[in-house]
């Protein structure tokens, strides 16, 4: 009996973590990839002291933008069936981003921007993608 009951829970510990790891290498939803993003690609993001880096200019940030405009965006896209498709990147290559980016710190105007197109502009061309190849969704957001 204790022989079957061992077999029992080495079987229950293994298909465990067969789903663990298929939950890992399986698309994600739009809320998955968000948050996968952020916790894995943005908290990473490690910056010099100001003194030892290059100082940015406020009036460079153009194209950004309203919030109302990324409110009305984002409240159309949550009211689409969408956001619950398992369709963007899956957690495992952005945990292995993430790492990789993480080892890195930012120090210059270059470093911000390979991480900007590594973590960010990538990122958000995939949402975008996907919105777009939704024909309800599409039609909703463009005039």
């Amino acid at each position: 009996m204790a022989e079957l009951a061992e077999l029992q829970e080495k079987i229950r510990r293994l298909e465990a973590r067969l789903q663990r790891k298929r939950e890992k290498t399986r698309k994600t939803t739009l809320y998955q990839f968000v948050d996968i993003c952020h916790t894995f690609l943005h908290l990473g993001l490690r910056v010099l002291e100001i003194g030892n880096s290059i100082p940015g200019m406020p009036s460079n940030v153009k194209g950004i933008p309203s919030h109302d405009k990324q409110k009305v965006v984002w409240n159309a896209a949550l009211e689409s069936d969408s956001v619950q498709k398992r369709r963007f990147t899956d957690r495992h290559i952005i945990e292995e981003t993430g790492r990789r980016i993480s080892e890195l710190t930012m120090s210059s105007g270059l470093d911000l921007h390979n991480f900007l197109q590594n973590a960010v502009m990538y990122n958000v061309q995939q949402i975008i993608e996907e919105f777009h190849s939704e024909d309800d969704l599409r039609n909703k957001l463009l005039p």
